[in-house]
């Protein structure tokens, strides 16, 4: 459920907080596992001591905006609640790791499995997907009366015009 507010509440990428696993070499550092690196998800050194700010440099845009965005957690005490409550005295290395993994990053299909867990469990339709959590992200933020170009700026997009294509007019269900 950590994931998912990070995703909402930052209108991130499920990559970009979860990661991904891509092949390798295996002569690259990180975490490595039946011949994947783990990459692009949340990693403790990201956040401050105080759990206060989040900097992370955007995956998919990482070229054209190869600037990290710093999120301020103190916004969404939540997330910071639960940021805390997680591995107090060993804080390194991934933060959202899969419980059924032994101690793992997630992998898309590990991950697919428990949305559709969270999903059920809080009721929610099973036509809404975890890539509606951004559209939902932008459609509030724009029906609220966000500038075009702030929303841009917090969808990662380089175009406004991309960022009109998440916060269109949606399904009722889609925009909840």
């Amino acid at each position: 459920s950590l994931t998912i507010m990070i995703q909402y509440e930052f209108a991130l990428r499920a990559v970009d907080v979860r990661g991904q696993w891509l092949e390798t070499d295996e002569t690259e550092g990180g975490v490595i596992r039946n011949g994947k690196r783990w990459q692009d998800g949340l990693t403790w050194d990201m956040f401050d001591a105080g759990l206060t700010t989040m900097t992370k440099l955007i995956s998919k845009t990482r070229k054209s905006l190869p600037e990290p965005y710093e999120f301020d957690l103190t916004a969404i005490p939540e997330i910071q609640s639960r940021l805390l409550n997680i591995r107090p005295n060993g804080r390194m290395g991934p933060v959202i790791l899969a419980q059924r993994s032994g101690g793992f990053p997630y992998t898309s299909s590990g991950w697919s499995q428990a949305w559709a867990r969270l999903r059920k469990k809080a009721g929610i339709p099973e036509d809404i997907w975890m890539m509606d959590l951004r559209a939902g992200a932008m459609t509030e933020a724009k029906n609220l009366g966000a500038d075009p170009y702030s929303l841009r700026d917090a969808g990662q997009h380089k175009e406004v015009s991309t960022t009109d294509r998440y916060s269109r007019a949606r399904s009722d269900g889609a925009n909840k």
